[in-house]
């Protein structure tokens, strides 16, 4: 049911109203209204991969070369059915407490399970804890890793099971990372048949030098290629750029940025190139035998980014998201809009994270999967889940990830949505009345006409990380 919805919010001809969709997504709408209970706000599922042909020099996600006997498809899919189920069923202050019994801790703020690689069993086990009301699934995203590494078959047995035990938007988005060296045309057609409906493919350079110091194993022209193969099969595809790359100039990524664009995907996210801890790039740096840009510098490609995307025809809604204006409607990330504005979403597979929201109170929850795969298997076969960690966020924490992610959008923070995780504490309260008085004098940010929404300016969306720092 699940895929035949995929398959009808990818085509242009039903985004207009339910009642004209395709047989398949009307008995997905037909499940959405079905008398079970629903949980009052969305939920976005998390599916991580942590496989790849090949380690990026700056990436410091959780990855794992691919084991000398393979991908294991088959415990894959099982383990993250296991953990997922899991999740699904389970209220996550019920899980919070569970972890917290069975380590016999009396701190509130973070609950673990001291189990080893090994997967050795604590003294209580996670079962047979009361079960949920069926979410209203409005995403699913599968990262990596390389997740275009799945079996199409395992992305379908994934979303048909999702469809199975949750209520699904008529208009679902499933997303899947890929690589331009894992995927075929045919591979392409299958996962969009298992219910796949949009595609963020990494590019990341169009410089082949680039690419052999970011350790990719492909080309330029291979990037190219499977962008035009891509959007041949999906009309919801994002092009993933980094820009600051070590050596390169702003006119170079301005031409760069221009090819990207003229392919007229539906979306593009353009990154600033992050050196972070524990990368070889990382490393590089530290030892300068890379030099990073500096302040100066990153200002002026940030400014290139932005206004080259505009000249293109692309939208800024993000620091690093642009939707093509092209399409209608806007092709934005359903996935990582739900980030921003703090919905809750279940973070399944090895390392994954998750904001979980209890449904018996107010109180929310970020969950951490065991990283190792092969531990995080034996541990949802062990355990019935692989979460290895679970913390409590405290209101204070919930209202700073809502103006932190907020402000990182044009959107903005809806006082509405703020006040949900506040209490009732107006958002200019919260914030530093003079700091805030201070940047929008500068023009930096600025309230809506009614008041009800505090959001940057193109000025102010450039330096928001300093922005935000200094008003809470």
């Amino acid at each position: 049911m699940l895929v035949a919805a995929a398959r009808a919010a990818s085509s242009k001809c039903l985004l207009a109203h339910p009642a004209r969709a395709a047989p398949g997504l009307r008995r997905c709408i037909s499940a959405a209204s079905s008398p079970a209970k629903l949980d009052p706000a969305p939920t976005s599922i998390y599916i991580h991969w942590p496989y790849c042909e090949a380690k990026c020099t700056y990436c410091s996600f959780n990855k794992y070369h691919i084991p000398v006997n393979g991908q294991d498809h088959d415990r894959m899919l099982k383990c993250i059915e296991i953990d997922l189920a899991h999740a699904l069923r389970t209220d996550p202050s019920q899980l919070y407490s569970h972890l917290g019994e069975a380590v016999g801790q009396v701190r509130q703020e973070s609950r673990s399970l001291p189990w080893d690689e090994q997967g050795s069993k604590p003294e209580a086990a996670a079962e047979d804890l009361p079960s949920r009301s069926k979410p209203h699934i409005r995403s699913i995203y599968f990262g990596g890793g390389t997740p275009s590494l799945m079996l199409p078959s395992t992305v379908e047995s994934i979303c048909e099971m999702i469809s199975q035990s949750c209520s699904v938007d008529p208009h679902v988005e499933i997303s899947l990372e890929a690589n331009p060296t894992s995927m075929s045309l045919d591979k392409l057609s299958a996962f969009k048949q298992a219910g796949v409906n949009r595609l963020s493919l990494g590019l990341q350079s169009l410089n082949d030098q680039d690419l052999a110091f970011f350790g990719r194993d492909h080309s330029a022209a291979d990037g190219l290629r499977s962008a035009e193969m891509a959007m041949r099969i999906f009309d919801n595809v994002s092009l993933d750029m980094i820009w600051g790359r070590p050596g390169q100039t702003v006119d170079e990524w301005r031409k760069e940025l221009q090819i990207i664009a003229s392919m007229n995907s539906a979306h593009m996210s353009l990154y600033q190139l992050q050196v972070e801890r524990g990368t070889p790039l990382h490393k590089w740096v530290a030892q300068k035998q890379v030099a990073e840009y500096d302040s100066d510098v990153l200002a002026d490609f940030y400014e290139a980014t932005r206004e080259t995307a505009a000249q293109c025809g692309f939208q800024q809604y993000e620091v690093s998201s642009f939707y093509n204006t092209r399409f209608a409607p806007p092709r934005k990330s359903r996935h990582n809009t739900a980030y921003w504005e703090g919905h809750e979403y279940i973070g399944v597979g090895p390392g994954a994270h998750g904001r979980r929201h209890s449904w018996k109170s107010p109180e929310r929850y970020r969950t951490f999967c065991v990283q190792s795969p092969n531990a995080w298997m034996k541990q949802c076969e062990s355990h019935g889940h692989g979460v290895r960690r679970i913390t409590r966020i405290s209101e204070e924490d919930a209202m700073k990830e809502i103006v932190v992610f907020g402000l990182r959008t044009y959107e903005g923070v809806s006082c509405d949505t703020f006040e949900r995780f506040s209490k009732g504490v107006p958002l200019h309260q919260f914030l530093d009345g003079e700091a805030l008085d201070h940047f929008i004098e500068l023009g930096l940010i600025m309230w809506s006409q009614d008041g009800r929404k505090l959001r940057p300016t193109a000025r102010g969306l450039a330096v928001i990380d300093h922005i935000v720092a200094d008003m809470i």
